[in-house]
């Protein structure tokens, strides 16, 4: 019978740290992509708005919209709601704040959703920057409860 000596992120050395989180990123898929953009799809339903192409990754974010001036004819600030949650997730939060404060200050609602469009999916690209990071993939495995050999790779 043999015996297999199994350790927790935490309990290997920094060497073998290194190369479990390497490993880690090779098989991770990311979390919360599907939320992050179907709040931007909701966002732009709001306003009749097409998202027409996206991309999005750790590092750069890309899209086109089919958005006109003509979208937000007779839209007046009194009849938004800056708290609305179409999806209940929290990039929701960032489309909606950005967009009511934009059109308060400028009174531009083009401006207002684009400025929204950005700032989600900046948010959207800086999320998954930050899952590829040590901290996060360390807690990543704790929370999993991941195991590894003593030289890092994963069990």
């Amino acid at each position: 019978m043999e015996t297999i000596n199994l350790f927790s992120i935490n309990e290997l050395s920094d060497e073998a740290q290194e190369k479990a989180l390497d490993n880690i990123r090779y098989i991770y898929e990311f979390a919360w992509s599907e939320e992050s953009i179907d709040s931007i799809k909701a966002f732009c339903k709001q306003f009749d708005v097409e998202l027409e192409t996206w991309s999005c990754d750790a590092w750069n974010y890309d899209y086109t919209t089919s958005v006109k001036n003509s979208h937000f004819r007779g839209l007046k600030l009194k009849h938004l709601d800056r708290e609305a949650m179409p999806t209940g997730y929290c990039l929701d939060n960032t489309l909606q704040y950005t967009f009511c404060d934009v059109f308060k200050t400028t009174g531009n609602a083009l401006h207002a959703f684009n400025s929204a469009m950005d700032a989600g999916f900046r948010d959207f690209m800086n999320d998954l920057n930050y899952q590829l990071t040590d901290e996060y993939l360390r807690d990543y495995a704790l929370c999993n409860d991941y195991k590894f050999f003593d030289n890092g790779r994963i069990y």
